[in-house]
């Protein structure tokens, strides 16, 4: 975290590896960036991915993809969850890790997720969640 405090929020990002906070509550984010509603994954997007964005959400346990272009949602970063890459026995999510139970890698799931970054996916896969969510 920017402040230097662990974060409440925690994401990881799956592109570099580095460890920040999912929600603008860290002491160290600028002000600035708090005032215009940008989020600090949208904001290491901009430098690690040049505006796309692939973070495994450690404390809700899925995936969020952002994607920001000044063409799309007021040049903000759009944020989309993608399904999560961990599941349980019974291939099985665990929204927010409630149930408490042990979750696996599912490798087909990491294979698409990679597959999306290597084919440069994200920014449609993230229009297309948004035309879903406002509709037509």
């Amino acid at each position: 975290a920017l402040c230097g405090e662990p974060p409440t929020d925690t994401a990881l990002c799956l592109v570099c590896g580095d460890i920040l906070c999912a929600t603008p509550s860290c002491r160290g984010e600028p002000e600035q960036a708090l005032r215009h509603g940008e989020m600090p994954c949208s904001r290491h997007a901009n430098t690690c991915g040049a505006g796309c964005g692939m973070f495994y959400l450690l404390h809700e346990g899925r995936v969020l993809l952002t994607y920001s272009s000044g063409e799309l949602h007021e040049g903000r970063a759009i944020p989309h969850f993608y399904p999560s890459i961990y599941l349980d026995a019974h291939g099985e999510e665990d929204h927010k890790l409630r149930r408490g139970r042990p979750l696996f890698l599912s490798a087909q799931r990491q294979a698409d997720l990679h597959h999306l970054w290597l084919t440069h996916a994200i920014p449609i896969t993230v229009a297309r969640a948004l035309d879903r969510r406002h509709g037509p």
